[in-house]
């Protein structure tokens, strides 16, 4: 039916999870979930992120788009992620900019001691990544090994994808809607509706540049 997508019916990944507290949305959800077909699924593609990448974020190459989109999938496929929410999660973050830093913000960090000291410093690169807070992890999983290494579209993937599936085989948090809006919440960093509801207008804006043309 659509060039860039494949409807499925029964088997596969669920790939379009949408946070039903985006009341300002509903009509649009609804709309476009007549359009594939009463609740099919949408099975994301190469050449889906791609075309969105081109349409949505023409400052970001088509060599640096390859990276990103190739990576997403692959980080997607390894922790059974929904690949949607992991590329929404670049474009609200960093609209996909791998190169920059973000806005100053404290932290709380463990000493060697065991005790806690607050410290201001930035998120990096294309998953909002705070090196501080998460370098063990990182370090242990052979994903970095120094705050630099995420300003490389790859690395900085690979780590958020690590981070979120941390977050989200933690308890789900009271009150949200899925586990996935928990490990939403968790990666930036509270309990803040705002910052899921972000994550359900961007992966609108994927679908809506994947169905329309």
């Amino acid at each position: 039916m659509y060039d860039e997508i494949n409807i499925l019916k029964s088997e596969g990944v669920k790939y379009v999870l949408l946070d039903e507290t985006v009341i300002e949305q509903k009509k649009e959800i609804e709309e476009l979930t007549e359009k594939i077909n009463n609740g099919s699924y949408i099975y994301v593609n190469e050449k889906t992120l791609l075309k969105d990448m081109k349409q949505r974020f023409p400052n970001i190459s088509n060599r640096v788009a390859e990276i990103i989109v190739k990576t997403v999938l692959e980080e997607s496929k390894k922790y059974n992620i929904n690949p949607m929410i992991l590329y929404a999660l670049g474009g609200v973050e960093s609209s996909h900019r791998h190169w920059i830093e973000h806005d100053k913000v404290t932290v709380q960090i463990e000493n060697p001691d065991g005790s806690y000291k607050n410290i201001i410093t930035r998120a990096v690169g294309w998953g909002g990544v705070v090196w501080e807070i998460h370098k063990k992890m990182l370090i242990e999983k052979g994903i970095a090994t120094t705050k630099g290494d995420l300003f490389y579209p790859e690395i900085n993937i690979r780590a958020s994808a690590a981070i979120y599936d941390m977050y989200f085989k933690m308890e789900k948090r009271d009150g949200v809607t899925s586990q996935d809006v928990s490990a939403q919440r968790r990666y930036f960093g509270g309990n803040f509706t705002v910052y899921s509801d972000r994550i359900s207008a961007e992966i609108m804006q994927v679908i809506k540049s994947a169905i329309y043309r």
